[in-house]
């Protein structure tokens, strides 16, 4: 059976989908003071990152940079007169940027995304009427706004980086403790920002199974960098050869020729803007190999946005602390949901596919994810439960028991994947050989040297 690309990103768009679904309905039935679930979660996110970014040192920044992506965005959305500052209001600029967003999605991800917007009760009947109701309070509209948001403030936390090369940031196990001699507890936006770019830029140095150290010799000895030395060790190890972010050896990209625009045949499922829309993987692409020879769609390459996304949870929620009660470890990591936000923003958008997600989500994961398994996308992200990587008992991420469900995959979903099994890879000898790792991925670059599969 010849499977094609596009019923696999339809059947992981309806998964990821289905993940989020089931995660809120855990957190409003399950968690105590959460009856808002997710959506509650995700606005004070939003209000908390627009805080860093209209930050008067932050914001200085951002007024005078020439990034064009942060540049569209300050000019579409700062306030009109004097007050330069972003507006988020109800109903202002940042709003109407990202119903642009969602509104570009195409039909067939409207369809699937449809049970982000409306709920239904027992009965079938939606729980809210329809005068009133606006697309701004729904988890769609939240997650395309916080994963354009996550975006904007790691391409600033960069320009911020090259601005205040100065700043002086403290390690010890890979973790920031300090930044300018300033403890975790005490950060500004501006510490909080730089702490983005640290964590965002580590993640893209990391290979699977392999978490980059700041300090080479012994990681669990405190030591200062300043961002200009940082800056430099993460752009040398970015081109070795072990990095998958390697732009010479692994990831493999080209920008269109015509207008920045990309032919290819899939653009009936993509948003304007997406990845894929402006993007080619080539033909000696490590992972476009995979993609290739598994059928999977492909998109824009390991995905650099999702290792953004990690480094601001990692940033922005900070250390958790659990103890032994039932309702802490019940009570799912804030860190988790993030992440899942933007994952499926993207698919959705087209900006990215669930492999090449999947890959990123690997070089700081415990666990491996594996293209032939999308449901391994759920120990993966398990493991920021706790920034050291440690999962307490019982808390298996989203793969919760409610209603006596313990699989948040929907049966239609299921049914599509199955009826995709048409290959030998995903028989279960196979399944080992398409698995992230080091091994495998440096078999996988022989090959698409070899063979610039096509």
């Amino acid at each position: 059976m010849l499977v094609s690309q596009q019923q696999r990103w339809i059947s992981n768009a309806m998964y990821l989908v289905d993940m989020l679904n089931a995660e809120d309905k855990f957190v409003k039935e399950k968690v105590e003071g959460e009856e808002e679930g997710l959506l509650k979660r995700y606005n004070a996110k939003i209000r908390e990152i627009i805080n860093i970014i209209n930050y008067n040192d932050v914001l200085d920044v951002l007024e005078k940079t020439k990034d064009e992506e942060l540049c569209s965005f300050y000019m579409a959305c700062k306030k009109d007169g004097d007050n330069k500052k972003i507006d988020n209001e109800a109903g202002g600029k940042v709003n109407k940027r990202i119903h642009l967003e969602v509104n570009c999605m195409s039909p067939y991800a409207r369809k699937i995304a449809s049970k982000l917007i409306h709920e239904y009760d027992k009965t079938g009947k939606k729980k809210y009427e329809a005068e009133g109701y606006k697309i701004e309070d729904t988890l769609l509209f939240a997650i395309f706004k916080l994963t354009y948001l996550n975006r904007i403030i790691c391409a600033l936390a960069e320009e911020v980086a090259k601005e205040r090369s100065d700043i002086k940031v403290t390690v010890k196990n890979g973790l920031i403790r300090k930044v300018n001699a300033k403890e975790e507890v005490a950060f500004t936006a501006l510490e909080k920002i730089i702490s983005i770019y640290v964590y965002a830029q580590r993640i893209r140095c990391c290979s699977f199974g392999d978490r980059y150290q700041l300090v080479d010799n012994d990681p669990t000895v405190e030591k200062e960098f300043t961002l200009k030395e940082l800056k430099e060790k993460f752009e040398k190890e970015q081109k070795e050869k072990d990095c998958p972010f390697n732009k010479d050896w692994h990831r493999r990209r080209e920008k269109g020729s015509r207008m920045g625009a990309i032919i290819n045949d899939e653009a009936y499922l993509l948003s304007i803007g997406s990845g894929r829309s402006i993007t080619n993987i080539q033909s000696d692409s490590t992972l476009g190999l995979v993609q290739r020879v598994l059928g999977l769609p492909e998109r824009c390459d390991i995905s650099g946005t999702t290792t953004d996304a990690i480094g601001a949870a990692l940033a922005l929620y900070g250390d958790q602390k659990f103890d032994d009660s039932e309702q802490t470890i019940l009570k799912p990591s804030f860190r988790q949901d993030y992440i899942l936000a933007c994952i499926i923003s993207m698919c959705l958008s087209g900006h990215h596919s669930l492999s090449e997600m999947g890959a990123a989500i690997s070089l700081w994961s415990s666990k491996n994810y594996n293209p032939l398994d999308p449901e391994s996308v759920i120990s993966c992200l398990d493991t920021f439960y706790n920034r050291d990587g440690k999962t307490p008992d019982n808390s298996t991420f989203v793969k919760r028991n409610v209603d006596g469900d313990e699989h948040i995959i929907s049966n239609s979903a299921k049914s599509i994947w199955l009826s995709l099994v048409g290959s030998k890879y995903e028989k279960e000898e196979y399944k080992d050989l398409w698995e992230f790792n080091d091994k495998n991925w440096y078999v996988w670059k022989a090959f698409a040297e070899a063979t610039k599969s096509k």
